[in-house]
């Protein structure tokens, strides 16, 4: 008889604590996932503002393409690929992005700022970087995504713009 009931409460308990424990586990790995892309979008926004810091001379050669020359005469270009990659050179900096939702453009305003300590006009300007990485959630967690590409703006007031 208590084997009888032993067995019973088994039969009850398991489920109920393998659900749990399986539950634990998804939402675990999609926090990871959501973890991860914000991660990436993050790193590449790091890297490509040190660059632009340091860079000369800012040459957006497309919206999946940009060229980036530094005093020292060297380049670097930075490139959306086919294969949802980005590439610097031949290095590739973020995997899993969106290339069709990716994109370099430059944003220069009408009309220049003055800046009157130095008594000339500033052409201000940006390079926006829109990036979007793949959706790695799905199922019952496709919340836990990036719904809408980030949009980045790094000022390169005082770069020439190409």
């Amino acid at each position: 008889m208590e084997v009888l009931i032993y067995t019973a409460l088994l039969g009850i308990i398991l489920p109920v604590m393998s659900s749990i424990l399986l539950y634990g586990f998804d939402t675990y790995k999609s926090n990871y996932n959501y973890i991860r892309q914000e991660d990436m979008v993050s790193n590449v926004s790091n890297l490509l503002r040190k660059d632009i810091e340091a860079s000369k001379i800012i040459k957006i050669i497309s919206d999946k393409e940009l060229q980036l020359t530094f005093p020292d005469g060297k380049s670097k270009t930075w490139k959306f690929g086919s294969d949802n990659t980005l590439k610097v050179g031949t290095t590739i900096v973020a995997k899993d992005i969106d290339s069709s939702s990716c994109k370099f453009e430059k944003r220069v305003p009408s009309a220049p700022t003055p800046n009157w300590e130095n008594k000339i006009l500033v052409d201000e300007g940006y390079v926006v970087l829109t990036i979007k990485p793949i959706e790695t959630n799905s199922k019952k967690f496709t919340n836990r995504n990036f719904s809408k590409p980030i949009i980045t703006e790094f000022s390169v007031r005082y770069k020439e713009i190409q």
